[in-house]
């Protein structure tokens, strides 16, 4: 009889866990699709021009022999209906039509260097972006912060999501990855996180590890979302050496914008990334 009544409340048990799981399952879709058809209402341009000064800089580590480089630039970035535009100062001009020589200050040559339109795209216009990473991602789960009036969903990445090179895909043995998008209870995007690790080999000597994390932070204009702040760090090390490349992105609206919505920053520790797939 004992046995029996284990049995029964064992059964009960197991069957109480299957009900809450598959209705767990059933809420994160639901909030998954919610979080789609809210993203894809918002406005693709802003209805007010959109000003700001960016600030961004670059830093290149060799770490097996401490070599450091650096760069970093300030720029005036104005977007709206007619499209983008961004706006050099008086001197770095001058330093674009001089091209780099051992005059041009190293700081500012390496930052033009990396300092390109796509990045720029990836600031100004997140809204697809976000839509296309939880579309290929896996949700796991959706977490509620009651205290801060917000949600965090948890979402795991496969490859092709952050190489889209078929190729290059083919070298890699091993790869993990997750993103964590933080929205108010509106479902107004406050916080992108992303992580990654992957390993790989070619031929019969070289060996690759990589490791890095991003993160972004979002504010809205009349419902036009755009990067506030973005940094982000990955490391490199190979079989002949060991790198890690890191980069930051202040947007600070000018006094026309001042009245747009604002989201607080946290700090990022660039130094270290690491991966943390629940």
């Amino acid at each position: 009889m004992l046995k029996q009544t284990s049995f029964l409340l064992l059964a009960s048990t197991m069957l109480f866990s299957a009900v809450t799981a598959i209705a767990s399952e059933l809420d994160a879709s639901a909030y998954q699709q919610k979080l789609e058809h809210h993203l894809a209402q918002l406005p693709t341009t802003p209805t007010e021009t959109l000003q700001v000064n960016l600030e961004a800089s670059f830093e290149a580590l060799n770490l097996r022999n401490d070599k450091r480089e650096f760069g970093q630039l300030t720029t005036a970035v104005r977007t709206g209906s007619d499209g983008l535009q961004v706006s050099y100062p008086a001197e770095l001009i001058q330093l674009l039509n001089q091209g780099r020589s051992d005059d041009t200050p190293s700081e500012t040559a390496f930052a033009m260097e990396y300092f390109d339109v796509a990045e720029l795209v990836d600031l100004f216009h997140p809204r697809d972006a976000i839509i296309e990473r939880i579309r290929v991602g896996n949700l796991v789960r959706v977490v509620t912060m009651p205290e801060q009036e917000q949600l965090r969903f948890e979402y795991t990445l496969p490859l092709d999501a952050l190489i889209d090179d078929e190729e290059l895909r083919g070298y890699v043995n091993e790869f993990e990855a997750n993103y964590h998008l933080t929205v108010t209870e509106e479902l107004h995007p406050i916080k992108a996180e992303l992580n990654f690790y992957g390993d790989g080999s070619a031929y019969f000597f070289f060996d690759v590890n990589a490791a890095g994390k991003s993160i972004e932070h979002y504010a809205q204009q009349d419902g036009y979302l755009f990067v506030t702040e973005r940094k982000s760090s990955q490391d490199f090390e190979s079989t002949f050496s060991e790198r890690r490349f890191s980069t930051s992105f202040v947007a600070n609206q000018t006094a026309e914008n001042s009245d747009a919505e604002r989201r607080s920053t946290a700090s990022l520790n660039v130094d270290a990334p690491h991966l943390a797939v629940d």
